[in-house]
């Protein structure tokens, strides 16, 4: 059992909102039109009686059971790599360090929790994928299609230097590297 200060917990609780709201326009919706028997309740239930347990102990300190750490951990994973990325992209509109730094400063409550010691001697649930559910062939035909892809990271048209012609700008790097790593999730090779 791990004991959340109300603090954590509320970073928590944040944490799973942006997870729930990740499986809503990502997963479930397109999961219950392909299939006709997705269960949307029990593929949810850990991440809703995680939030339960957080949602007890506001303001005070709530203690998360063993049984729910794998799945508080994937929450914190994924939350901080989200919020990291929207980070970088943010920073690259700025040269201010002023406005880095706070940028920088908002990881902060999400690194404390991840460098906690629990946190390395449990093993984080695994991330669900569309790939559990739908074959590679339905997959890339959802992808083609602009309503349930809009969500899903593309690659950018490709831009080259004028100069020899085999330069790339450094703008597609993020949206480069969030494409390959959903494609990479998508066959279980993070």
């Amino acid at each position: 059992m791990v004991k959340l200060t109300g603090t954590e917990a509320q970073h928590a609780s944040w944490a799973l909102s942006t997870v729930i709201d990740y499986f809503r326009r990502s997963m479930t919706l397109l999961l219950e039109q392909e299939l006709l028997v997705f269960d949307q309740k029990a593929f949810m239930a850990p991440f809703y009686e995680l939030g339960d347990i957080l949602r007890r102990g506001n303001p005070d300190p709530v203690e998360v059971p063993d049984d729910h750490l794998p799945t508080l951990k994937l929450v914190l994973q994924y939350s901080r790599r989200k919020k990291a990325t929207e980070i970088e992209e943010a920073k690259e509109k700025t040269s201010n360090p002023e406005i880095k730094e706070k940028l920088d400063s908002e990881l902060i409550p999400l690194n404390k929790l991840l460098s906690q010691d629990w946190v390395a001697k449990v093993e984080a649930m695994r991330m669900p994928r569309l790939s559990d559910y739908l074959n590679h062939q339905r997959l890339r035909q959802i992808r083609k299609n602009p309503h349930w892809s809009k969500n899903l990271p593309r690659l950018l048209p490709r831009d080259f230097d004028e100069k020899f012609g085999i330069l790339q700008p450094a703008r597609l790097f993020l949206p480069d590297l969030a494409y390959f790593r959903d494609q990479c999730a998508q066959r279980d090779r993070p």
